[in-house]
């Protein structure tokens, strides 16, 4: 996967610094020509109208951005095929490839699981394996690129790690359905539908463009229930030793990650998962790659959730030892015994307000007080913290 880093869009020297609304439609621009292929003559009616309607730059179809697009172009068709051994080169005709509409083909959705700001997660059948799969769609939409967010993160980072106690990855695509791109943005514009004919502007459709933007879909092992189901209804009926057995496995997870040069960066009940016996950290959407991360002057303080958040984040400066505070709070949650959400939610926050930890099993107050402390330095890391377990 190390080429991925080479010809991301978004880092691409030539396009790094473009505006977000010539990114998208040099993006745009290269789904069209997969979906397409040897047509020329759709390929451009539809860029007309596109380039009339405003969703294109036409700016992008020069010879300026020839590279851009081809680099873009690969990255795609890796992702859509593993078993596609010939990339295209500068001077090559776009093969007429079936790429589009690949997870309608191949999975039928069960339900929705659960949602964010970009991304959406679905519980899908393979239809050839009859499996299920938690599928993840991130919809590339131009906030997304104004953040400055690359949108195959998450793909290289879960592609590359390989351990119980971490969600499994098995493949990822990116999608596209023009038809629907058109229709959304028609709608927009005042068409109808039903008659087939404008009516002038319609504001109720105005979210509409955005479920049909470019997707890139995630596909990994699907889990029982998240640790936050867990806490919320199943908790009271374990021991204490068996809380701090399933809290181990995610202290395991989150060494495996970081001993891999990876930060997490958004450990929350949401984000863990049980499967079986077994453990599992999901959702790499937020994680970055030390090594590249480490050179970042300004690092971002828009991560992390309520009280799970270090506290450090806010001054842009931290490390790892991020993950193991909001392990260190998960601890303090799962070892309370709370009779309502709102008495759960006040206890936590009292907790981490004056560091008082009479109301949890003292065994495991000295650990759980290091790893909420505010001082980074004296946090302890997962492996110190898997060895203090163990000496217990």
């Amino acid at each position: 996967m190390s080429e991925f880093s080479q010809i991301a869009l978004y880092s691409d020297p030539n396009v790094s610094s473009l505006t977000k609304e010539k990114k998208m439609s040099l993006l745009v621009l290269v789904l069209l020509e997969i979906v397409f292929g040897n047509n020329n003559l759709l390929f451009e009616k539809t860029v007309e109208y596109l380039i009339k309607t405003n969703i294109l730059d036409p700016d992008t179809q020069s010879s300026d951005f020839l590279s851009a697009r081809t680099k873009l172009f690969n990255m795609i068709i890796k992702l859509n095929s593993s078993q596609l051994n010939q990339l295209v080169t500068n001077d090559s005709t776009y093969a007429n490839l079936s790429l589009i509409n690949t997870y309608n083909k191949t999975f039928a959705e069960v339900k929705e699981l659960g949602y964010g700001s970009f991304a959406s997660v679905y519980k899908s059948q393979h239809k050839i394996d009859s499996q299920f799969y938690a599928i993840k769609k991130i919809i590339i939409t131009d906030d997304l690129l104004e953040l400055g967010y690359d949108v195959f993160d998450e793909v290289k980072m879960l592609s590359s790690l390989n351990h119980p106690n971490v969600i499994r990855y098995y493949s990822s695509w990116v999608d596209f359905d023009i038809n629907s791109v058109i229709m959304s943005r028609m709608i927009e514009d005042g068409y109808d539908s039903q008659s087939k004919s404008y009516s002038g502007s319609n504001s109720t459709h105005s979210n509409s463009t955005q479920s049909n933007l470019p997707v890139l879909f995630i596909q990994t092992e699907l889990c029982d229930y998240t640790l936050k189901d867990y806490i919320d209804t199943k908790m009271q009926y374990d021991s204490i030793d068996q809380r701090v057995e399933y809290w181990k496995q995610m202290v395991q997870g989150i060494e495996y990650i970081h001993s891999q040069n990876i930060i997490h960066r958004d450990i929350k009940p949401s984000n863990i998962f049980f499967l079986g016996k077994y453990v599992k950290i999901g959702d790499f959407g937020l994680s970055k790659n030390i090594s590249s991360f480490a050179l970042q002057i300004n690092k971002s303080v828009e991560i992390g959730t309520s009280y799970y958040r270090a506290p450090e984040i806010d001054s842009g400066n931290y490390t790892q030892s991020i993950d193991l505070y909001s392990l260190g709070v998960i601890l303090i949650e799962m070892l309370l015994d709370c009779k309502t959400y709102f008495e759960r939610v006040t206890t936590i926050k009292n907790i981490l307000e004056t560091k008082n930890l009479d109301l949890i099993d003292q065994k495991y107050s000295n650990l759980a007080l290091g790893l909420i402390s505010s001082n980074t330095y004296s946090r302890p890391n997962a492996t110190q913290v898997l060895d203090f377990i163990k000496n217990l």
